[in-house]
């Protein structure tokens, strides 16, 4: 008995939550321990419950997985982090909560120390310098975890998305060649098949894009040089001009005298800007507004884009920004570009790049500057930057414009 007491001293000792104690802090945590053994296969707990007991493994392996889902309804279960000898799980026992779950599944025929819960926070609740050392390393454990989880699935996405995009290059050069005629003559009805079918592929390779830039966001890679934001929002209204003109939507552009320079990446923060004045537009009837604002605004640059159009449901607003979520407004398109499809990755894509320059973005509606439609507004840093003449192209400028010179505008949501 006092040498299988001396090996689970050991096993604690060497865990990572616990290595930080003292020969008497561990004596009490070991006066808390039992021992359990789980079959090769056999489940410990599953997500989103509440374990409650905290474990280390003595012996053998425990897999964690976690449900993924890449759209609504598909769900796929993958392995997220393996747990061997000493480490630690269930962390969520250690802290009282129960969100943060994942499962817990033996691999091989496996020996674990298991430690109540409620038994272990009162001993740490009792020693506060005890409870500080051992919740340190499980916030550390949880954090490192919760960061594997968001780059396993990045991983998964991207190689997905990889693998996908050659077989579709190959289908629409075939059907290009088909719609072409070189295989022959094809009636007016087969090239309206052709022609609907590239517009599936098109919409198809869209999403595979917006997959892989979600990964890339995921994986923290974003290139960043100082820009002038007020030249950047200028270059994007004019590109949006022709589509506005199409719709008879007034695009207003209003700045201040003196360019805004931020740090940041120029191709990103263009699609951002095209998104939000593209939906804008694509959501506001013949005959209505979009006004664009640049401020300077407390170490900030502020960017709102106001419309008079259909406005954002109240019960929509809170997940707008959410990944694969279309409101109401997506069935009800009435602008310039009403037939545009999309499947609900514009502005979760627009809120990762926001966030990635460490700036925030969010959504009004109506838009308390009209009463009407809705407001997007995003900030970002403001860096100083010296130039010779202090002007150039960010210059004040108020124009009456229609239009967004992009072939197919952004999905709100």
């Amino acid at each position: 008995m006092h040498n299988r007491r001396l090996s689970i001293l050991e096993v604690i000792r060497r865990s990572n939550y616990f290595s930080d104690l003292d020969e008497e802090q561990l004596d009490k945590v070991v006066e808390l321990c039992r021992e359990d053994s789980y079959a090769a296969g056999e489940a410990i707990f599953a997500e989103g419950s509440q374990p409650k007991d905290f474990y280390i493994v003595e012996r053998g392996r425990v897999a964690l997985d976690a449900n993924f889902s890449a759209r609504p309804g598909s769900w796929k279960r993958g392995t997220v982090d393996v747990i061997t000898d000493n480490q630690g799980l269930g962390w969520s026992a250690l802290a009282g909560l129960e969100a943060l779950t994942l499962s817990a599944r033996a691999i091989e025929d496996t020996q674990l120390l298991a430690i109540d819960g409620i038994a272990l926070r009162a001993l740490l609740e009792q020693d506060p310098r005890m409870g500080y050392a051992v919740m340190r390393r499980a916030v550390a454990a949880a954090s490192a975890r919760m960061q594997n989880t968001k780059e396993t699935l990045a991983r998964i996405l991207s190689i997905a998305a990889h693998d996908l995009r050659a077989p579709l290059n190959a289908v629409q050069t075939y059907i290009s060649v088909m719609a072409g005629g070189f295989f022959g003559p094809i009636s007016d009805q087969q090239k309206d098949i052709l022609a609907r079918c590239t517009e599936r592929l098109t919409e198809f390779s869209d999403l595979i894009e917006n997959i892989l830039d979600i990964t890339r966001f995921e994986e923290g890679y974003l290139p960043k040089e100082p820009l002038c934001l007020s030249e950047l929002l200028q270059d994007t209204v004019e590109l949006l001009r022709p589509v506005a003109t199409q719709g008879e939507v007034s695009l207003e552009l209003e700045m201040p005298p003196l360019p805004l320079w931020v740090e940041g990446s120029s191709g990103r923060l263009r699609q951002v800007m095209s998104n939000l004045l593209g939906n804008a537009i694509k959501f506001t009837p013949s005959g209505g507004s979009v006004q664009v604002f640049l401020k300077a605004d407390d170490g900030q640059v502020l960017v709102e884009v106001c419309d008079t159009g259909i406005g954002i449901r109240a019960e929509d607003l809170p997940r707008i920004f959410d990944e694969f979520y279309q409101g109401a407004a997506a069935e009800a398109r009435t602008g310039p570009v009403m037939d545009a499809k999309g499947v609900g990755l514009g502005l979760s894509i627009c809120q990762k790049i926001v966030a990635a320059h460490r700036g925030r973005i969010w959504a009004e509606s109506p838009c308390p500057n009209t009463g009407r439609g809705s407001l997007f507004c995003f900030t970002l840093p403001r860096t100083m930057v010296e130039t010779d003449n202090g002007g150039g192209r960010g210059a004040s400028a108020r124009k009456g414009v229609s239009g967004n010179g992009r072939e197919e505008a952004p999905d709100r949501g």
